[in-house]
């Protein structure tokens, strides 16, 4: 069955919205089949981003995924539609958070309503399925060592 990896960033968990968040993934036919939280350090923060090394925002989005607890998810459709694929359920859930930048979401999309500014945008779905994949093994690795 196709999933998908999200998280609720430190801002919308320091704002109590992750309720809200889970309800508005729910709403639109998903279950969540796992949930985790846990606060990463620096260091860990910076693996996760270290496609981006190098660009601008890389150590302002380390430290603030590191400023505070966080929620790891895994995502499945309830209703599995027939031939639906991981990527056409990466972008559902893309289209659901909106765009990156809070003040350029679309109305009614979670990082519109709970998200400020980059990076306190408070969700974060994988954007391809090698993202996904990648992002899966960093976590579920991050949960074995605990």
């Amino acid at each position: 069955m196709a999933q998908c990896l999200v998280i609720i960033k430190p801002d919308a968990v320091k704002a109590g919205n992750v309720g809200k968040i889970i309800s508005m993934i729910e709403d639109q036919r998903y279950r969540i089949c796992f949930i985790h939280l846990t606060q990463l350090t620096h260091e860990k923060a910076c693996i996760f981003y270290e496609e981006h090394r190098g660009k601008d925002f890389f150590e302002r989005n380390a430290f603030f995924m590191s400023s505070g607890p966080i929620f790891v998810l895994l995502v499945e459709p309830l209703d599995i539609q027939q031939g639906e694929t991981t990527i056409q359920m990466i972008e559902h859930l893309r289209d659901i958070i909106g765009d990156t930048d809070p003040k350029k979401a679309s109305v009614g999309t979670i990082r519109q309503l709970f998200g400020t500014e980059l990076p306190k945008n408070a969700i974060h779905v994988s954007d391809s399925e090698e993202s996904l994949e990648r992002e899966m093994v960093f976590f579920f690795e991050e949960l074995n060592e605990e």
